[in-house]
């Protein structure tokens, strides 16, 4: 029993440094440090407000970004395209981006990331996108998004959306733990079963002895 208790709490850590310290290409991904200004792209007609930084809620850390629908007319997205999430790539090369998101009371509007490519003087080249689509209210759930370099790629930048579909939207949602690299984060479901794994081969070397 204490080899197993070792072996879960050793799982626990595991998951916790392949959101925290994966080998991520970008910095702040957590949104600590407020002094990194993010770039806020207003897309459609303004139907949402923003808060880099904020302390309201923070999946790790004490900091995420907020974003807040307010508005009950006109639909359009609003992102945070933040100055540090943009990252060399090479093209070819598929890169892998996760953002993890808090949703509460989001109607008629949708939240969701996707990986935009930059060429050599910033001009936007083309898109990855877009992953999943939260609605409603959930608790921090991992939004996933992969995709091929183009060819005239130089940078990639994981941008993150609160999306109002329709007249009427309503919510908030709040963003956290940034990632983007050349694999992908472990997926908690893969690390059980991991652990099971090797808590069978832990059993079967019991019963051998």
């Amino acid at each position: 029993m204490k080899s197993i208790g070792i072996l879960v709490l050793g799982l626990a850590i595991m998951f916790s440094a392949s959101v925290s310290e994966a080998a991520n290409m970008l910095t702040n991904p957590g949104f600590e440090n407020t002094a990194q200004d993010p770039w806020l792209g207003l897309w459609g007609n303004s139907q949402h407000t923003g808060t880099y930084g904020s302390t309201e809620a923070a999946m790790t850390g004490t900091s995420s970004v907020k974003i807040t629908s307010n508005s009950a007319s006109g639909t359009g997205d609003d992102y945070f395209m933040y100055s540090n999430t943009s990252a060399a790539v090479t093209p070819g090369t598929t890169y892998y981006g996760t953002i993890f998101a808090k949703t509460e009371s989001l109607i008629n509007e949708q939240a969701f990331c996707k990986i935009d490519w930059f060429n050599s003087t910033g001009g936007w080249v083309g898109t990855a996108g877009a992953s999943s689509i939260l609605s409603g209210t959930n608790d921090w759930t991992a939004l996933n998004i992969s995709g091929a370099a183009p060819s005239n790629a130089s940078y990639a930048s994981l941008a993150f959306f609160v999306n109002q579909t329709v007249d009427g939207g309503t919510g908030t949602a709040y963003f956290d733990n940034a990632y983007l690299d050349t694999t992908p984060i472990p997926e908690p479901t893969s690390l059980l079963l991991l652990g099971s794994g090797l808590v069978g081969l832990l059993g079967l070397r019991k019963k051998v002895k």
